[in-house]
């Protein structure tokens, strides 16, 4: 069975909803009422390491994985990415391995959606660090 994607399973999350503003619409967290900013960063490593790391629950290994980085040192593209979910204020924090099978992005895991303290936890500090640092 195939894995729901991470935007579509923060917005089934319970504490989630998907705002219409105009042309666009985006996902917010409901008891904060931040609006959820989805990335993702891609890996120059095997698809094997990254859901390795992710299957460990293991979010400082996912920092130690190397980048996909183009000659200039900016962000490059892989077929390996993790996607990542957050809210300004770290109420929530989410992310999900994707691999690229036959030119399309696959959800390779089941998302990991935390909230509150969990989301405050090492979870929020490897993924923001990996959203910050790589943006």
């Amino acid at each position: 069975m195939p894995h729901l994607s991470l935007e579509a399973a923060i917005a089934a999350h319970p504490r989630c909803q998907r705002v219409a503003g105009g042309l666009f619409s985006h996902l917010e967290h409901t008891p904060s009422g931040e609006q959820i900013r989805i990335d993702f960063r891609c890996f120059n490593v095997p698809g094997a390491a990254l859901l390795s790391a992710f299957a460990q629950q293991d979010p400082t290994a996912l920092t130690k994985l190397a980048l996909a980085l183009d000659d200039h040192g900016h962000p490059g593209i892989s077929l390996v990415r993790l996607e990542i979910a957050h809210t300004p204020g770290g109420a929530l924090v989410g992310a999900q391995p994707v691999l690229y099978t036959e030119y399309t992005p696959t959800p390779a895991a089941p998302a990991v959606i935390l909230e509150g303290d969990a989301a405050a936890g090492r979870w929020a500090k490897a993924l923001l660090h990996l959203g910050q640092t790589h943006l």
